[in-house]
């Protein structure tokens, strides 16, 4: 801990200013935020604290309305890390108190504790900081990480992580697999219990949104969800070919105007007529362009086949959504990133189909689409699969206060 505090945290905290003052604009925002957060007070209710560097707040979600919905004298306290995700976590029901981790030095971790004083410190999935273990440990406030996986690491690595692991209360791993990579560099209780991610989008295909178009038609849908350019550039290619066959929803990771508008031209080139979600209610051409956020979740519900962006780009987005609504679902290349993903290649739907299926150019694309069996059992069973997935949230929630 005497390296850590004393040279390896400095230079982290010289790195990250060096970095604001240079014109990185999202750790000048962290570093803005970190100031302004000082001034907040703190109340005297009883605090779970619920870590997520960003993203990872997903696999929080559940577990605060769990939390909310049986001990409603409990308040939540959030910290986030990266400021990207700051929105998301403030306007979300049930998180009281929103603020950015503190630096992870001993005097700022010990003004952050003196001051909220939680009972417990909740860690989703990754981001686990050394100062911020040790001063819990040291003030008996137990620390847990959920919803976590392993890897393999090298010697180097799995040093440094039997050092930062050493103390947490315990962790709450994902599979089985996950516990035995674990056990290597963490001696503390472990158990698996799934991924708590899983409720989350269960309780949001649950619970739809009202859309204003009427998906109702004769043909399969297939959804190209969260695309980027690069991934319009292998599918576009592909979509006059099976026009005859499904109903095409493309719904843009980011609906821009300067977005759509190639879009619309790429689709107008290749006589492909479109329209758009907002200016209509009713199929009334062979594509359908999403071009407002935050529908896709509930898109899902009524297509049969989706595609997820990202995966002809850098990364794949979550393939959650629309496997637990039911879709067969097919990516490109770039999909390592994403557990799921890779969990659901091996499992097949009642027609023995492959659930997610990877595919590398337009050809395969093709082929792919037009070999599918879709009908409501195989959807079905796709459903049955994602929902082997669930209860992590329950059983978590059931150790945290029996």
């Amino acid at each position: 801990m005497f390296i850590y505090r004393f040279l390896i945290a400095p230079l982290l905290i010289i790195m990250t200013i060096l970095l604001a003052l240079f014109g990185h604009k999202k750790t000048r925002k962290g570093l803005k935020l970190r100031s302004k957060s000082n001034s907040l007070t703190a109340n005297s209710k009883d605090k779970i604290w619920i870590h997520a560097s960003s993203g990872e707040f997903e696999y929080a979600k559940s577990l605060i309305n769990s939390i909310k919905k049986s001990h409603k004298n409990i308040e939540i306290l959030v910290t986030y890390f990266s400021p990207s995700y700051v929105k998301s976590i403030k306007n979300y029901p049930g998180v009281d108190l929103c603020i950015p981790l503190p630096l992870d030095t001993p005097s700022a971790c010990h003004s952050f504790l003196t001051k909220y004083k939680p009972q417990l410190l909740l860690i989703a999935r990754t981001d686990v900081w050394p100062e911020m273990l040790h001063q819990c440990h040291a003030k008996k406030i137990p620390s847990l990480l959920f919803s976590a996986t392993g890897k393999k690491h090298n010697p180097l690595s799995l040093f440094y992580r039997k050092f930062l692991f050493k103390k947490l209360s315990a962790v709450y791993c994902v599979s089985e697999e996950d516990s035995n990579l674990i056990k290597k560099y963490f001696k503390g209780p472990i158990k698996a219990i799934g991924d708590t991610r899983y409720d989350q989008v269960f309780k949001r295909l649950d619970t739809p949104c009202t859309l204003n178009f009427d998906f109702s038609c004769n043909d399969p849908i297939v959804t190209l969800g969260s695309t980027w350019p690069e991934d319009e550039k292998k599918l576009l290619p592909t979509l006059s070919a099976q026009l005859k066959n499904y109903k095409i929803i493309i719904a843009p990771h980011e609906p821009t105007e300067a977005h759509l508008t190639s879009l619309k031209q790429q689709l107008s080139d290749n006589n492909i007529s479109f329209q758009l979600y907002s200016q209509t209610g009713q199929w009334q051409s062979e594509v359908l362009i999403i071009d407002q956020l935050g529908l896709l979740a509930d898109i899902y519900r009524f297509s049969d086949v989706a595609f997820v962006g990202g995966s002809f780009k850098s990364k794949v987005h979550s393939v959650m959504e629309p496997i637990g609504a039911g879709n067969l679902v097919f990516l490109g290349p770039k999909n390592k990133n994403n557990r799921e993903a890779q969990v659901f290649k091996n499992k097949k739907d009642s027609s023995n189909q492959t659930i997610v299926t990877q595919v590398q150019s337009p050809d395969e694309i093709q082929q792919y689409l037009s070999n599918l069996t879709i009908n409501t059992d195989a959807k079905n069973s796709i459903k049955a699969h994602f929902d082997q997935q669930l209860g992590a949230t329950k059983e978590l929630i059931a150790d945290i206060f029996n």
